[in-house]
């Protein structure tokens, strides 16, 4: 697969390089002035056949121009032949390098899922590579709704009778539909997989269903995985709230294209309806509770605590059994049953939130489960898009990978402390809180632990360390004058 993969790669890289694109402007210009030249030929031919009407000086000088343009056109055409047929090879070759790619990863992941017991550790590394490499490939060949429109992207390959396109989302079909190659190899691009929900069709490329279909069977063989970043692409155009832009607004067509997603997952069975159902009660909840506006002088007892919205007390919003908890670690299961109790559930809020600074007004709630856990969460809408904080957590998670993979990395443990981020709408999401932090220009300037108000204000390392600098706020001041 990396043979045929490296191959695809150089071919690919010539074909897109500026070097090349400025033989294809010589080959047209060539092209341009064989096409002229054979025109020329034969309007001298026509009216040498019309020898009588000339002089013979006149039909002596037609015949030597019709003799010279015959000598230039004969090399020309043959060099523009061979450009045709080198550019034609090619484009063939990278067809053919693209799809031996493709069917070697399938079987590579194949491969991978078989001796997953034998040595769990190492196939989902490869595992995981390769499927990035697959989905990088797919998105970069088909993904884009304007690449048929393009000059030689959408050519087809003569001797196959179909194009890079369509060969490159068959070879993904094929693999989507195999049940001997996990969906679950494909999670951690979940995110991105589902925000190409909703591309618009195109002529000759399958890829909106394609697409679909993997979706679908993501959804339905590890829900609470994928559900909420579908959850989240339907409420796309829940842009409201205190400090919301329009511009987060998703677009209508993924918008529809999510909600089509939910009601066939829904139509599954009764147990998959209940458990759409009970996860829109949550997450309406949690969107609710970050929305409240609270004053922040109207604090209930000692710890500044302030009342949830009564909407989030409601008696349909305890003891969801299908939904976990938002911010719980779930691990993959290869069963892919996910049986009830098999994962903490949630039951209901505690009664208080309390504010943790900000102009938005971020709640830090406790969602009690059913493994009498207290999760500690904080809910958040405005300006902040927990979008791109989700996309880091994810980046990380990805480096976790690859330190666990390498042997000295793992040896020594390294690794990057990651938290649960769940986008509900554009503008408003939950987050894990993690206990005994601080935010890095505290622990620089000095200050409290966020969320905790009785915590005692330190000083700052930039004090501790360098006491003989400016301060911050010296600073601050020489920059304002």
């Amino acid at each position: 697969a990396q043979f045929a993969d490296q191959l695809y790669a150089q071919l690919e890289a010539r074909l897109t390089s500026p070097e090349w694109a400025q033989s294809e402007a010589l080959r047209r210009r060539n092209e341009l002035e064989l096409q002229s030249m054979k025109i020329e030929r034969e309007e001298k031919r026509e009216r040498l056949a019309r020898r009588a009407q000339l002089t013979r000086e006149e039909a002596a000088a037609l015949d030597e121009e019709q003799r010279m343009l015959h000598r230039r056109i004969f090399p020309l055409d043959k060099q523009v032949q061979l450009d045709r047929e080198e550019t034609q090879t090619l484009r063939l070759d990278r067809v053919r390098w693209l799809v031996t790619a493709l069917q070697a990863y399938r079987r590579t992941l194949e491969a991978g899922a078989a001796r997953a017991g034998k040595d769990a550790r190492g196939a989902a590394g490869a595992d995981q590579r390769v499927v990035f490499r697959i989905v990088d490939i797919w998105f970069t060949v088909c993904g884009g709704v304007d690449r048929l429109r393009t000059s030689g992207d959408g050519l087809t390959a003569q001797s196959e009778g179909v194009s890079i396109v369509e060969r490159t989302n068959d070879e993904v079909s094929k693999l989507v539909a195999r049940a001997t190659v996990p969906s679950s190899n494909f999670l951690p691009l979940s995110y991105q997989i589902c925000g190409r929900l909703g591309t618009a069709p195109v002529a000759g490329n399958a890829f909106p269903e394609v697409l679909r279909k993997l979706v679908d069977r993501m959804c339905a063989e590890h829900p609470y995985h994928v559900l909420y970043h579908v959850q989240a692409l339907r409420r796309g155009d829940q842009v409201g709230g205190s400090g919301t832009s329009e511009l987060y607004s998703t677009p209508r067509e993924k918008i529809d294209a999510a909600r089509d997603c939910l009601d066939a997952f829904a139509r599954h069975s009764k147990h998959h309806a209940a458990m759409v159902r009970e996860m829109d009660v949550m997450i309406e909840a949690y969107i609710d509770l970050a929305r409240h506006p609270v004053d922040a002088r109207d604090a209930r007892g000692g710890d500044g605590g302030h009342q949830i919205p009564a909407q989030c007390k409601k008696r349909a919003l305890r003891d969801l059994r299908l939904v976990p908890i938002v911010t719980a670690s779930l691990p993959v299961d290869p069963t892919m049953r996910y049986a009830e109790g098999s994962f903490p559930h949630f039951v209901r809020f505690a009664d208080t939130c309390r504010l943790v600074g900000g102009i938005n007004q971020p709640k830090l709630v406790e969602a009690l489960g059913s493994d009498g856990v207290a999760y500690k969460q904080l809910a958040k809408a405005g300006n902040d898009d927990l979008r791109q904080d989700a996309v880091m957590q994810q980046l990380f998670e990805l480096v976790n990978r690859l330190l666990l993979d390498d042997l000295a990395t793992r040896e020594r443990k390294l690794r990057v402390g990651t938290y649960r981020v769940v986008p509900l709408t554009p503008a408003a999401g939950v987050l894990e809180w993690v206990d005994n932090t601080t935010l890095l220009s505290e622990y620089l300037l000095g200050g409290g632990a966020p969320g905790d108000a009785n915590a005692k204000p330190v000083r700052g390392a930039h004090e501790r360390y360098r006491p003989r600098d400016l301060k911050h706020r010296e600073c601050r001041d020489r920059l304002a004058a």
